[in-house]
C-alpha cells in the first residue's frame, strides 16, 4: 500500500513538473513589497488612526504646488505612506506620521528644503523654524505661530531624514510641545 501511495505522489509530481517546467524556470516572488512604515497605532492609543499611501499628486495637491509632482520625480521619490490620528483628547488631537522614500539622500534633502521653504502651507503664516535631529536623522522642527484665539492648540512639525528615508511628524492638541514631538519622532521609523 505504501509503495502505491509513493508511486501516486511521484506521478502527480511528474505531471506538475511537466506542466510547469523545471523549478529553475519558475520565478516565484517570495517577498511582498510593503509600504514604508509609519508611527505605530500603539504610540498614540487614545486616538483612532487611518493609514493611506502618499503619491506625488497627493503631496503636490496638499502643498498647493503643482510643480512639486515633477520635482518629486526628479528627486527620486519612490513611495510614501501616512498614518493620520485624530480625535478629542486633552493630550494630542492630531498626529500625522509619514514616511517618504527617495532613491538617494540628495532627494530626501531636497524634500526637506522644500518643506522648510513652504512651511507656512503646512502650519500657517510665519512658523518658527530650527534645526532638529533624532536618532541619527536630521532636518527641521517648525512651530506654528501661537494664536491668541480661545481654545487654540499649538502645532509642531518635525521633518527629518537619514539616507533616502524622510520621517514626517506633525502634532497638534492641548498637550502638543516640542518635547512631545521629539518623544514621538524618536519611536517613529
Amino acid at each position: 500500500m505504501r509503495a502505491l501511495a509513493r508511486l501516486a505522489v511521484l506521478a502527480v509530481s511528474a505531471v506538475c513538473l511537466a506542466a510547469c517546467g523545471s523549478s529553475r524556470d519558475v520565478t516565484v516572488e517570495s517577498k511582498v513589497a510593503l509600504p514604508p512604515p509609519t508611527l505605530s497605532p500603539r504610540a498614540v492609543p487614545y486616538l483612532p488612526s487611518k493609514f493611506s499611501l502618499l503619491t506625488p499628486a497627493k503631496l503636490a495637491r496638499e502643498a498647493g504646488a503643482p510643480a512639486l509632482r515633477r520635482e518629486l520625480d526628479a528627486w527620486g521619490f519612490v513611495e510614501g505612506s501616512d498614518r493620520y490620528f485624530q480625535g478629542q483628547s486633552r493630550q494630542l488631537q492630531v498626529v500625522d506620521s509619514r514616511m517618504l522614500r527617495f532613491r538617494r539622500a540628495a532627494g530626501a534633502d531636497k524634500f526637506i528644503a522644500f518643506v522648510r521653504a513652504h512651511a507656512s502651507v503646512y502650519l500657517g503664516s510665519f512658523p518658527g523654524m530650527r534645526g532638529f535631529s533624532s536618532r541619527g536623522r536630521s532636518g527641521i522642527l517648525a512651530t506654528a505661530q501661537e494664536c491668541s484665539c480661545h481654545l487654540a492648540n499649538p502645532a509642531f512639525l518635525g521633518v527629518i531624514a537619514r539616507g533616502g528615508d524622510v520621517t514626517w511628524l506633525e502634532i497638534n492638541g492641548p498637550g502638543a510641545t516640542a518635547t512631545r514631538l521629539a518623544q514621538l519622532i524618536a519611536v517613529a521609523p
